[in-house]
């Protein structure tokens, strides 16, 4: 399966979960019918409740892989004995971790025009380990920076991610979930000058954020960097 990825493209494109051995053996060898033990590490600082925004991937990863027989958890904290996959690598260069030499980074930050958290430093971790991405469209930004992005893995979904219990009456017509910057409120200004009912989430995850969104008839997504790149992570959950 991986021999039939690398003759199609360089980069080996995962169509979902299920085949997310694919990715597996193009950096390590096993059988197919060996159990590995993986814990899908959420990169988390001390007080930083944002580090919660990965939290539907990392279920999503952990889902697939106990599916495909692995023993597998969603973790804060490094568990001895298992191999490691982190979500949440731009917060390393605040926050360091002692990250295991066989830990696969997932990237899931947008990297053209990014200059929150694209920077030499952040740059220099990825190079340290086995690379995922979510977007083709990173990897072939990353290569101008000399990083090599092993396999690309696109956001997937479990049923476990279908748990918004959608209210039947809507109190807002309009919701914003996201951190805030000039565009951003300039439309939402807008929208509330127009006469809407207009929401804004923001540091709200898990059921406080769900229950927010399913008062809302309608859920807006609005880009912040001038790349203006769908944000396939952002959205993928609310889909």
């Amino acid at each position: 399966m991986a021999d039939g990825l690398k003759k199609r493209q360089q980069v080996p494109y995962c169509l979902n979960l299920w085949s997310i051995l694919a990715c597996y053996l193009e950096e390590i060898e096993f059988s197919l019918v060996t159990k590995m033990r993986y814990s899908v590490l959420i990169v988390s600082p001390p007080g930083y409740t944002h580090s919660e925004c990965f939290r539907e991937v990392a279920e999503t990863i952990n889902d697939g892989l106990q599916k495909l027989g692995h023993i597998s958890s969603v973790t804060k904290e490094l568990v001895p004995g298992t191999r490691h996959i982190v979500l949440g690598g731009n917060l390393l260069p605040q926050y360091p971790v002692q990250l295991p030499h066989d830990s696969i980074l997932y990237n899931l930050e947008q990297v053209k025009d990014n200059e929150l958290w694209v920077d030499p430093q952040f740059l220099s971790i990825l190079r340290r380990y086995t690379l995922w991405d979510y977007s083709p469209q990173n990897v072939d930004e990353l290569k101008k920076f000399d990083v090599n992005v092993s396999a690309v893995l696109p956001i997937g979904y479990f049923e476990g991610l279908t748990r918004i219990s959608h209210s039947s009456t809507k109190a807002v017509d309009v919701v914003f979930v996201g951190s805030m910057n000039d565009r951003r409120r300039d439309i939402l200004v807008a929208m509330q000058d127009a006469g809407l009912k207009v929401g804004w989430l923001f540091n709200a995850y898990g059921a406080e954020r769900d229950a927010g969104m399913a008062q809302a008839k309608l859920l807006l997504n609005m880009h912040y960097h001038k790349a203006k790149i769908l944000e396939e992570v952002r959205i993928s959950y609310y889909l």
